[in-house]
């Protein structure tokens, strides 16, 4: 049984989203295949069966632990690129990118074996891995409870600012 503050934040995103239902003629729910988003399609089967269209992002008061700690608790699958493995990267101003055939090598850039895992999944080209060693999803936890870095701080992208996601959530992307 997952902890009261999860069945709170579950509470929560669901009533977050049976609202924007309400409200909205079209609402359509964003998927990348990420672990907030296997979450979100998690709770939208607990929410009610979508065929609207509006962004929205329910999630956005939990913490990147809270969504690990659910995730476990619902026992819900996600991608390996979650699980450190080794994996042959690049290092690229402080970021960690996975050789893959979609990153262009800079001249002089040597690929490397690392023991890695994602904290966040998107462009292959842009999105970072961390040095870790965190295998399973316990581990994962325990690592991301001690972390003093935001998941957001693998990403290339986001760079300028580890607030990026804030800054957008204020703007009133979502």
């Amino acid at each position: 049984m997952p902890r009261p503050h999860l069945r709170r934040l579950e509470a929560e995103a669901v009533h977050i989203m049976l609202e924007v239902a309400a409200r909205f003629e079209r609402p359509v729910l964003l998927f990348s295949g990420g672990k907030d988003s296997v979450v979100m399609v998690h709770l939208t089967r607990k929410a009610f069966a979508l065929g609207e269209n509006v962004r929205v992002f329910p999630l956005s008061n939990w913490t990147e632990r809270d969504v690990w700690l659910y995730i476990r608790a619902e026992r819900i699958a996600v991608l390996s690129l979650y699980l450190a493995h080794a994996r042959n990267v690049v290092d690229r101003r402080g970021a960690l990118l996975a050789v893959s055939p979609w990153l262009t090598l800079l001249p002089g850039a040597a690929p490397e074996r690392r023991t890695v895992r994602f904290r966040t999944v998107g462009d292959a080209t842009c999105t970072g891995a961390t040095a870790s060693t965190a295998a399973t999803l316990d581990a994962v936890i325990a690592e991301v409870g001690a972390a003093r870095k935001t998941e957001r701080g693998g990403r290339a992208a986001d760079r300028r600012s580890e607030a990026t996601m804030e800054d957008r959530k204020r703007a009133g992307y979502f």
